[in-house]
Parts: C-alpha cells; structure tokens; sequence
C-alpha cells in the first residue's frame, strides 16, 4: 500500500468516524451544576417573562448645534406613555452659484416653486400621510451665523402649499 492510498483510507475513516460523532445524542439528563453544594435559601431564583413595563418621561435636552447638517429630523409623533413631539426645520434656500444673472429683480416674478425632500430614514408608521405645512420666515437665516434647537424662528402666517395639495405617500426602502 502506498502513501496515497493509505492517506485516502485514513480520511474516508476520518469522515465516517466524524460523522459518527456529530449524528449521536447525548442521553445524560440535564443537571443543575453546583445545585448540591449550596442550600435552597442561598439559590438564585431565575424567571422569565414575555412583557416588560417601563416608566419612562421625557426630560428636555440642552440645546444642539443644528446649522449646517446634511440632515434633520422632520416630523411627528403621538405616543400614549410620552405624549406628543413634533420636529420641524427652518432653513434658507440659496442659489448654488454667486454668478446667477436673472436680470432686473424689480422685474422678477416667482409663479410657482417644487420643494422636494429626500429622507434617509424614518421611525412609525409609514401608512400614514405626513403633511407638510411650507411658510417663508419673516426673518433671516445669516450663513456665518450659529444655530441651535431651541431657536425659535418668526413665520409669515400664510402656508405657502397650495390648496388641494396632497403629501404624497412615501415608499420606504431602507430597513429599520
């Protein structure tokens, strides 16, 4: 018998006597390790359960940075334990080049504008409508300025989407 052949025998046995191992049960009844070296009142008392409560409020943050984020939390949310929370943003829309000439701005007239908004994530019920409510601040938001989240910001009174409008249901694709 040659070397080759002596090696394919030992692996053919080697598979079989693997097989074996992992296709046997064990028989021994399970045990609690340790149970008699400590009294019944020393035991720990393990339980489970399937329902947990919790207690919980909500405490107000200190105020974050909020200027210059690529994104912000838009939103509301109507919990029965922690009540209401709503997220909102205000932000200034800029042209994207300093060199944009639309000629005589006396002579400007804006009949109509597109806000479209990318989310990247989201947290409930995703069935539910989103409406969104646009109005133009009365005052102004400085580039070189800081802004935190508890700013408060003045709004015109008039919502700037146009009536019949309907927030168009959104079509979740990220994972929760």
């Amino acid at each position: 018998m040659n070397m080759q052949q002596l090696l394919r025998k030992v692996t053919g046995l080697s598979a079989i006597f693997l097989s074996m191992v992992l296709h046997t049960q064990c028989d021994k009844p399970e045990t609690q390790i340790g149970k008699e070296i400590q009294s019944d009142e020393d035991q720990i008392g393990f339980f489970t359960t399937d329902t947990v409560s919790f207690n919980i409020k909500t405490k107000v943050a200190d105020s974050l940075r909020v200027d210059e984020l690529s994104q912000n939390v838009l939103g509301a949310l109507q919990d029965p334990q922690t009540g209401s929370f709503k997220a909102s943003i205000a932000t200034h829309i800029r042209i994207s080049t300093a060199d944009v000439d639309f000629g005589d701005e006396a002579n400007i007239v804006v009949d109509s504008l597109v806000l479209s908004l990318v989310y990247s994530g989201f947290y409930g019920d995703t069935n539910y409508l989103l409406p969104i409510e646009v109005y133009e601040l009365d005052e102004a938001i400085e580039l070189d300025s800081a802004y935190y989240s508890n700013d408060n910001f003045t709004a015109l009174s008039e919502n700037l989407v146009a009536d019949g409008f309907v927030t168009p249901e959104h079509t979740p694709s990220l994972p929760i």
